[in-house]
């Protein structure tokens, strides 16, 4: 880690909630930063804490934080395939965040910068992925009610394989919860506020007039699955712009596994077909 970014963190070496002391940046994403820190009341126990880049200006922001973060914690410990969150804070500054499992092993992003995945593992991988899923899907009981719990970002920064490499390895899903209540709370139009990563959201994600379900999650899912068999994106552009993203997911015919990577074999089992985006 570079140790000028470390050292200017204003959050390293704090103790939070007079109980997590930061003891490094893990990393940063759009949605805020991850560190590792230790839990003093626990024997030292290491975990992760989450800073939102957010701040917390009134109290009804402050109870759908507290509410989405509750939603979060129960799939948690409904699913092993859903990292677990353990409690959820506001600093002083107004920054909300959260404590959740400490991880050690690599995201399917950083997986497939390096290395290609054969069959057997991508079986293995997508099986528990869909179990996650599975089980947000089914929803979590509020106030006498079942919520079916979409994510809304999922990628492959989100899918992470816990010590990866070992026998003990398995698959968590990160930041169930956090895309809604990031898009919620903005207060800004839809391109401007946008919450999820363009390259894997849904037709109906990205245009706002439409309901947004688990076939969302499920078709971001597709996106990985299709990354994971040939290392490629099936959709290619250098553009970042929110218009060129949503015309490659909601007009654009996907391709097949061999336009995207004439080198890749995919069993015919596997192939089902082009599907055509939703209108």
């Amino acid at each position: 880690m570079n140790e000028s970014k470390t050292s200017s963190d204003i959050y390293i070496g704090q103790l939070i909630n007079h109980r997590y002391l930061i003891r490094d940046l893990l990393g940063v994403g759009g949605m805020g930063r991850v560190y590792l820190a230790e839990d003093v009341t626990k024997e030292c126990m290491l975990v992760a804490i989450k800073m939102l880049s957010i701040n917390i200006a009134n109290k009804n922001l402050a109870e759908r934080f507290g509410r989405e973060i509750f939603i979060g914690a129960q799939l948690g410990r409904k699913s092993q395939h859903i990292t677990r969150v353990f409690t959820y804070g506001i600093t002083n500054e107004k920054v909300p965040f959260y404590v959740m499992e400490y991880l050690r092993g690599r995201t399917i992003k950083q997986i497939l910068k390096n290395e290609s995945l054969d069959l057997s593992k991508f079986f293995v991988i997508c099986e528990q992925i869909c179990l996650g899923l599975h089980c947000a899907h089914q929803g979590v009981s509020l106030n006498g009610k079942v919520y079916p719990i979409i994510h809304r970002d999922i990628k492959p920064e989100n899918i992470f394989i816990n010590n990866y490499g070992k026998k003990t390895e398995i698959v968590k899903i990160l930041d169930f919860g956090i895309a809604k209540f990031f898009t919620e709370s903005s207060g800004m139009t839809m391109t401007e506020s946008f919450i999820g990563s363009l390259p894997y959201s849904s037709p109906e994600h990205m245009q706002v007039q439409r309901i947004v379900d688990i076939r969302s999650d499920i078709y971001s899912l597709g996106l990985i699955m299709f990354e994971m068999l040939t290392r490629r994106h099936p959709f290619y552009t250098t553009s970042h712009s929110f218009s060129t993203w949503c015309r490659l997911h909601c007009v654009q015919a996907p391709p097949t596994f061999e336009e995207v990577n004439p080198h890749v074999h995919v069993p015919q089992e596997l192939w089902i077909g082009r599907a055509v985006p939703a209108a």
